[in-house]
């Protein structure tokens, strides 16, 4: 893997302390890089819910900075994964706006997470009272839709637009 990876999962899974179970993989994932891969999303998730809340605000802008100014795309790859193992445990969702998940997947050409996190990040709009969808948002779920090769959901977007006289470009 290299790029900062590997050193990432070894502190992990070196600070796993609360899960024996990960710490007994430790020194196993040392000599298989892709279990340590595997392990990555449960080692952090033992992690994160050991730290307090000033610790997790630090790791969660090194997680940030990671997704900004990384030129690897294994590691944002990486970080959109645990956002997304994350958001499916009793845990919560990492505290990343899906807008930033959202750009970071569509720079990595993960479309099927890019339409995730704009859906996400649409639905938490509408929860919260705003109004319909954008032309910006139709625009990047027709885009979305369309690199995934899914024409219904893009002609669904299209129909929308239409019935609330949007132009999209």
């Amino acid at each position: 893997m290299g790029c900062g990876f590997t050193s990432v999962q070894g502190g992990m899974g070196s600070m796993s302390g609360s899960s024996a179970a990960i710490r007994a993989a430790a020194s196993l994932s040392d000599q298989h890089q892709h279990l340590a891969k595997d392990l990555f999303n449960a080692a952090f998730m033992s992690v994160w819910t050991e730290l307090t809340e000033e610790l997790q605000d630090r790791l969660t802008g090194s997680l940030l900075t990671a997704l900004e100014t990384s030129n690897h795309p294994d590691v944002i790859q990486t970080i959109l994964n645990l956002a997304e193992f994350m958001d499916h445990s009793e845990r919560g969702p990492l505290p990343i706006a899906y807008d930033r998940l959202g750009k970071s997947a569509e720079e990595t050409k993960a479309y099927a997470k890019a339409l995730r996190y704009k859906e996400l990040q649409i639905h938490k709009h509408l929860n919260r009272g705003g109004g319909g969808l954008t032309t910006e948002d139709c625009q990047a779920l027709i885009t979305y839709a369309n690199k995934l090769n899914v024409q219904e959901e893009a002609a669904g977007v299209v129909r929308y637009a239409e019935q609330h006289e949007m132009v999209i470009p």
